[in-house]
């Protein structure tokens, strides 16, 4: 298990990464990914998923 994180900034707001992990990632009002609760923690295969699903790789596992 572990933790990811999510350059805001470079973010495009596709939202592929809020429907992977709906329960704790949601998109802002600036259209950018936001994780909800940061002490959450993943399984590893989820965070894969969640890194390939970012078009643009601003996911990374902390």
């Amino acid at each position: 298990m572990s933790k990811i994180k999510i350059d805001q900034e470079k973010c495009v707001g596709c939202g592929s990464c809020s429907y992977i992990w709906e329960e704790n990632i949601k998109m802002n009002e600036e259209n950018k990914a936001e994780i909800i609760d940061s002490s959450l923690e993943l399984e590893e295969d989820k965070i894969q998923d969640l890194i390939d699903s970012c078009p643009v790789g601003v996911i990374e596992k902390e």
